[in-house]
Protein backbone atom coordinates (compact mmCIF):
# COMPACT_ATOMS: atom_id res chain seq x y z
CA UNK A 1 0.00 0.00 0.00
CA UNK A 2 2.85 2.39 0.84
CA UNK A 3 4.50 1.63 -2.50
CA UNK A 4 1.21 2.18 -4.34
CA UNK A 5 0.65 5.57 -2.68
CA UNK A 6 4.25 6.59 -3.39
CA UNK A 7 3.96 5.61 -7.06
CA UNK A 8 0.68 7.53 -7.39
CA UNK A 9 2.29 10.63 -5.88
CA UNK A 10 5.20 10.49 -8.32
CA UNK A 11 2.86 9.97 -11.27
CA UNK A 12 0.69 12.91 -10.21
CA UNK A 13 3.76 15.13 -9.84
CA UNK A 14 4.97 14.02 -13.28
CA UNK A 15 1.61 14.84 -14.87
CA UNK A 16 1.52 18.29 -13.24
CA UNK A 17 5.09 18.98 -14.42
CA UNK A 18 4.53 17.69 -17.98
CA UNK A 19 1.09 19.24 -18.47
CA UNK A 20 0.81 22.39 -16.35
CA UNK A 21 -2.65 23.95 -16.43
CA UNK A 22 -4.56 26.68 -14.60
CA UNK A 23 -8.00 25.32 -15.44
CA UNK A 24 -10.64 25.10 -12.73
CA UNK A 25 -14.12 23.67 -12.40
CA UNK A 26 -15.70 21.34 -14.97
CA UNK A 27 -12.97 22.13 -17.53
CA UNK A 28 -10.53 20.07 -15.47
CA UNK A 29 -12.25 16.83 -16.56
CA UNK A 30 -11.72 17.65 -20.23
CA UNK A 31 -8.12 18.62 -19.55
CA UNK A 32 -7.45 15.27 -17.85
CA UNK A 33 -8.94 13.47 -20.85
CA UNK A 34 -6.70 15.53 -23.14
CA UNK A 35 -3.64 14.44 -21.15
CA UNK A 36 -4.55 10.79 -21.77
CA UNK A 37 -5.19 11.44 -25.47
CA UNK A 38 -1.92 13.33 -26.00
CA UNK A 39 0.14 10.83 -23.98
CA UNK A 40 -1.27 7.47 -25.06
CA UNK A 41 -3.45 8.05 -28.10
CA UNK A 42 -6.97 9.01 -29.19
CA UNK A 43 -8.39 5.61 -28.19
CA UNK A 44 -7.51 6.25 -24.53
CA UNK A 45 -10.09 9.05 -24.35
CA UNK A 46 -12.87 6.50 -24.81
CA UNK A 47 -11.43 4.36 -22.02
CA UNK A 48 -11.12 7.40 -19.74
CA UNK A 49 -14.68 8.59 -20.27
CA UNK A 50 -16.03 5.04 -19.94
CA UNK A 51 -14.27 4.78 -16.55
CA UNK A 52 -15.57 8.20 -15.50
CA UNK A 53 -19.11 7.21 -16.51
CA UNK A 54 -18.83 3.92 -14.59
CA UNK A 55 -17.63 5.75 -11.47
CA UNK A 56 -20.43 8.32 -11.63
CA UNK A 57 -23.08 5.70 -12.41
CA UNK A 58 -22.03 3.43 -9.54
CA UNK A 59 -22.09 6.40 -7.15
CA UNK A 60 -25.57 7.43 -8.26
CA UNK A 61 -26.79 3.82 -8.15
CA UNK A 62 -25.49 3.36 -4.59
CA UNK A 63 -27.12 6.63 -3.55
CA UNK A 64 -30.54 5.78 -5.01
CA UNK A 65 -30.51 2.44 -3.22
CA UNK A 66 -28.62 3.29 -0.02
CA UNK A 67 -30.36 6.52 0.99
CA UNK A 68 -33.90 5.04 0.84
CA UNK A 69 -32.70 2.03 2.84
CA UNK A 70 -31.35 4.34 5.55
CA UNK A 71 -34.64 6.29 5.70
CA UNK A 72 -36.68 3.07 5.82
CA UNK A 73 -34.48 1.54 8.55
CA UNK A 74 -34.64 4.73 10.65
CA UNK A 75 -38.43 4.81 10.29
CA UNK A 76 -38.59 1.18 11.37
CA UNK A 77 -36.56 1.96 14.49
CA UNK A 78 -38.56 5.10 15.32
CA UNK A 79 -42.16 4.10 14.63
CA UNK A 80 -43.91 1.01 15.94
CA UNK A 81 -46.34 0.69 13.05
CA UNK A 82 -43.43 0.65 10.59
CA UNK A 83 -41.57 -1.85 12.79
CA UNK A 84 -44.60 -4.15 12.65
CA UNK A 85 -44.34 -4.13 8.84
CA UNK A 86 -40.58 -4.44 8.46
CA UNK A 87 -38.74 -6.03 5.58
CA UNK A 88 -37.63 -5.16 2.05
CA UNK A 89 -37.06 -8.59 0.50
CA UNK A 90 -39.79 -10.28 -1.53
CA UNK A 91 -39.84 -13.28 0.80
CA UNK A 92 -40.89 -11.10 3.75
CA UNK A 93 -43.48 -8.97 1.96
CA UNK A 94 -47.15 -9.72 2.63
CA UNK A 95 -50.26 -7.89 1.47
CA UNK A 96 -50.10 -5.39 4.34
CA UNK A 97 -46.53 -4.45 3.45
CA UNK A 98 -47.67 -3.27 0.03
CA UNK A 99 -50.96 -1.66 1.08
CA UNK A 100 -49.80 0.42 4.05
CA UNK A 101 -47.85 3.53 3.07
CA UNK A 102 -45.95 3.48 6.37
CA UNK A 103 -44.50 -0.02 5.89
CA UNK A 104 -40.72 -0.18 5.62
CA UNK A 105 -41.05 -1.34 2.00
CA UNK A 106 -43.28 1.57 0.96
CA UNK A 107 -41.18 4.16 2.79
CA UNK A 108 -38.18 2.76 0.89
CA UNK A 109 -40.03 3.13 -2.42
CA UNK A 110 -41.41 6.60 -1.61
CA UNK A 111 -37.93 7.86 -0.67
CA UNK A 112 -36.52 6.50 -3.91
CA UNK A 113 -39.30 8.25 -5.87
CA UNK A 114 -38.65 11.49 -4.00
CA UNK A 115 -34.92 11.24 -4.83
CA UNK A 116 -35.68 10.74 -8.52
CA UNK A 117 -38.14 13.67 -8.73
CA UNK A 118 -35.83 15.95 -6.72
CA UNK A 119 -32.80 15.05 -8.88
CA UNK A 120 -34.66 15.73 -12.13
CA UNK A 121 -36.02 19.00 -10.72
CA UNK A 122 -32.56 20.13 -9.64
CA UNK A 123 -30.99 19.30 -13.02
CA UNK A 124 -33.80 20.99 -14.93
CA UNK A 125 -34.39 24.03 -12.72
CA UNK A 126 -31.16 24.91 -10.93
CA UNK A 127 -28.69 26.97 -12.99
CA UNK A 128 -25.67 25.71 -11.01
CA UNK A 129 -26.37 22.24 -9.55
CA UNK A 130 -22.85 22.21 -8.06
CA UNK A 131 -24.20 24.77 -5.56
CA UNK A 132 -25.98 21.89 -3.81
CA UNK A 133 -22.66 20.12 -3.32
CA UNK A 134 -21.32 23.20 -1.54
CA UNK A 135 -24.52 23.44 0.50
CA UNK A 136 -24.31 19.77 1.49
CA UNK A 137 -20.69 20.27 2.52
CA UNK A 138 -21.68 23.25 4.67
CA UNK A 139 -24.47 21.23 6.32
CA UNK A 140 -22.03 18.38 6.95
CA UNK A 141 -19.80 20.92 8.68
CA UNK A 142 -22.61 21.60 11.16
CA UNK A 143 -23.65 17.97 11.64
CA UNK A 144 -20.30 16.15 11.69
CA UNK A 145 -19.28 17.12 15.27
CA UNK A 146 -22.75 16.12 16.52
CA UNK A 147 -22.49 12.69 14.92
CA UNK A 148 -18.95 12.32 16.27
CA UNK A 149 -20.13 13.10 19.81
CA UNK A 150 -23.14 10.76 19.55
CA UNK A 151 -20.84 7.91 18.52
CA UNK A 152 -18.73 8.43 21.64
CA UNK A 153 -21.80 8.85 23.86
CA UNK A 154 -23.56 5.74 22.59
CA UNK A 155 -20.42 3.62 22.92
CA UNK A 156 -20.25 4.63 26.59
CA UNK A 157 -23.98 4.18 27.25
CA UNK A 158 -24.91 1.09 25.25
CA UNK A 159 -21.84 -1.15 25.59
CA UNK A 160 -21.76 -2.77 29.08
CA UNK A 161 -18.77 -1.84 31.23
CA UNK A 162 -18.18 -5.52 31.89
CA UNK A 163 -17.54 -6.13 28.19
CA UNK A 164 -13.84 -5.32 28.29
CA UNK A 165 -13.35 -6.30 24.66
CA UNK A 166 -15.65 -3.58 23.32
CA UNK A 167 -16.16 -1.00 26.08
CA UNK A 168 -13.85 2.00 25.44
CA UNK A 169 -10.83 2.13 27.73
CA UNK A 170 -10.08 5.34 29.68
CA UNK A 171 -7.33 6.15 27.18
CA UNK A 172 -9.66 5.64 24.19
CA UNK A 173 -12.38 7.73 25.85
CA UNK A 174 -9.97 10.54 26.68
CA UNK A 175 -8.47 10.51 23.18
CA UNK A 176 -11.94 10.56 21.64
CA UNK A 177 -13.10 13.49 23.77
CA UNK A 178 -9.88 15.39 23.01
CA UNK A 179 -10.37 14.72 19.30
CA UNK A 180 -13.98 15.89 19.60
CA UNK A 181 -12.85 19.15 21.23
CA UNK A 182 -10.25 19.81 18.52
CA UNK A 183 -12.69 18.80 15.77
CA UNK A 184 -15.39 21.11 17.16
CA UNK A 185 -12.94 24.00 17.49
CA UNK A 186 -11.76 23.70 13.88
CA UNK A 187 -15.38 23.35 12.71
CA UNK A 188 -16.28 26.56 14.57
CA UNK A 189 -13.30 28.37 13.06
CA UNK A 190 -14.24 27.21 9.56
CA UNK A 191 -17.85 28.31 10.08
CA UNK A 192 -16.76 31.75 11.28
CA UNK A 193 -14.53 32.20 8.24
CA UNK A 194 -16.87 30.73 5.61
CA UNK A 195 -20.20 32.13 6.80
CA UNK A 196 -19.36 35.34 8.64
CA UNK A 197 -16.05 36.19 6.97
CA UNK A 198 -14.28 36.44 10.33
CA UNK A 199 -10.60 35.55 10.01
CA UNK A 200 -9.65 33.78 13.24
CA UNK A 201 -6.06 33.36 12.14
CA UNK A 202 -4.45 36.25 10.25
CA UNK A 203 -3.38 35.76 6.64
CA UNK A 204 0.02 36.84 5.53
Amino acid sequence: MISLVTVCLFLLLAVVWLYPSKLEGPAVMGEIAEIFIRSIGPWSGIVFFAGAFAALYSTAFNYFDGWPRVVAACSRNLFRRTAALEGLTRERLAGEHRRRWYSEYNIYRLTMLFSLVAAVGIIAGLPRPVFLVLLASALALFIAPVIYFLNIYLCLKIIPREDAGFYPSPFATGASLASFAVFSAFTLIAMLELIFGIQVFGRS
